[in-house]
């Protein structure tokens, strides 16, 4: 029996632009989250930053890295009407 994906002809990946929303999107609800649960301490900020920046930088680096961004969209032109 076919996968939906190999019926439908779907990517084995999410395009980048979905990777990069969905990063945004769990950054966005994760970073506060963590900043409520974890202490208000000077180190646990420090260390909540760092972290966070490094999230940062491992996600975006993976994101750009990826085939999605580097290959070129394919050709699909457009047929002409007849007049």
């Amino acid at each position: 029996m076919r996968s939906v994906r190999e019926t439908y002809d779907l990517p084995r990946k999410p395009p980048a632009t979905f990777r990069f929303l969905a990063f945004v999107v769990a950054f966005a609800i994760g970073a506060p989250l963590l900043w409520l649960v974890l202490p208000h301490g000077v180190v646990t900020i420090a260390v909540l930053a760092i972290g966070l920046l490094l999230i940062i930088g491992f996600a975006l680096s993976s994101i750009l890295r990826s085939r999605d961004v580097e290959q070129p969209p394919p050709r699909r032109p457009v047929p002409t009407r007849p007049d």
